[in-house]
């Protein structure tokens, strides 16, 4: 891989902006990209939806993705690795979630109360960037230097709702408890 020390200082750069980053491979993807907010809500089945079409790894396009939890992914198909890699960065938000937006949404999806404090949890980790201008330049100019030029690779955004047909079974209160803890350590 040539650019292996500008992947190393990307990566660097967005961890300096709180932005966790991945790479991973068709063999093993890890189950925690989204910060075990799927796992938390008993969405295994919209977790492997939501990365299994979206890991692209054999074009050169760069896929922004929102999700239904108001979290942003950047998607970015390395060349030249071995074996096959993709790294992404995420999640963030551009929303600014608040104690009573969290409330309002867990009413809406019929969530129990008891859900609120993980969530506050989770979005209290998310790094929030009203304008996400500045990490998508960065993302399309690594993307120049890896692809060999503007032209030879695509931006792509998607914004992925939630099957509706897989439902939310909140997870029992004793693994809610064990979600806290590994967050704590975190």
């Amino acid at each position: 891989m040539f650019y292996k020390k500008e992947l190393e200082f990307f990566k660097k750069s967005m961890e300096n902006l709180k932005i966790r980053t991945s790479v991973i491979t068709k063999m093993e993807i890890p189950q925690d990209i989204d910060m075990g907010i799927r796992g938390l809500l008993n969405l295994t089945e919209d977790y492997n939806k939501f990365f299994g079409e979206n890991l692209n790894f054999d074009k050169n396009e760069i896929n922004i993705i929102s999700d239904m939890f108001m979290c942003s992914y950047i998607f970015i198909p390395l060349p030249e690795s071995k074996p096959s890699s993709i790294l992404v960065l995420g999640p963030y938000t551009k929303e600014l979630i608040t104690k009573n937006s969290i409330n309002k949404k867990t009413v809406e999806s019929a969530l129990p109360s008891y859900i609120n404090i993980q969530l506050e949890k989770f979005y209290g980790a998310v790094p929030y960037f009203p304008n996400d201008d500045t990490i998508l330049s960065l993302a399309n100019s690594f993307g120049e230097l890896i692809f060999k030029g503007i032209e030879s690779f695509t931006t792509v955004h998607k914004h992925m709702e939630r099957n509706v047909e897989i439902p939310i079974f909140p997870i029992e209160t004793s693994m809610v408890l064990k979600f806290l803890l590994l967050q704590d350590h975190k």
